[in-house]
């Protein structure tokens, strides 16, 4: 039975505004609940908070899965800079949300465009919108827990690293 990662993080603030994040990490046994998680990461948050005079402003569980890389991609020819941006629209909200996808492959695209006709492209939007439903309840949602309901529109975009900028520039501080 392979174990899972998780990671627990809490952030703690003074009187004075400052913020300090710690944070802890976990094997569980991959057949434990979410309540399960849930309740460990209860007991160390509080046994935390207890240790402390600062107020805890926010918590964060995360679920560090392990990936086995679905095929072999040419790296040598792949760009992290390359974007795709597929924008949605959520419930309650007349704004677009977009979604990133570094690094996006020549093989996606017609010309300078995203092919919206690639099969692997309607696959994604389908899972994005609830059109295919894994046998779960699950629904994508915007950073305001807004469910995505339609595809928008999608877009390329370069976007560069910021230290890569500073090389770039002519103007020194």
């Amino acid at each position: 039975m392979a174990n899972q990662a998780v990671q627990f993080s809490i952030t703690f603030q003074d009187g004075l505004g400052t913020e300090r994040a710690t944070q802890a990490y976990l094997q569980f046994p991959e057949t434990l609940t979410l309540n399960d998680v849930w309740l460990a990461f209860n007991q160390w948050y509080q046994s935390m908070a207890g240790l402390s005079d600062a107020h805890v402003s926010a918590g964060l569980i995360r679920v560090i899965p392990t990936l086995t890389p679905l095929s072999s991609p040419d790296q040598a020819r792949s760009r992290v800079e390359q974007t795709g941006v597929l924008n949605f629209l959520a419930t309650g909200s007349d704004k677009r949300w977009g979604m990133a996808i570094p690094g996006l492959s020549p093989n996606v695209m017609t010309g300078d465009r995203i092919d919206l006709g690639n099969s692997g492209v309607i696959n994604l939007l389908q899972v994005m919108t609830g059109a295919i439903n894994s046998g779960t309840a699950v629904s994508f949602t915007n950073s305001h827990n807004q469910p995505l309901t339609t595809f928008a529109d999608a877009l390329v975009s370069f976007r560069r690293d910021r230290k890569q900028l500073q090389r770039a520039s002519f103007e020194r501080p």
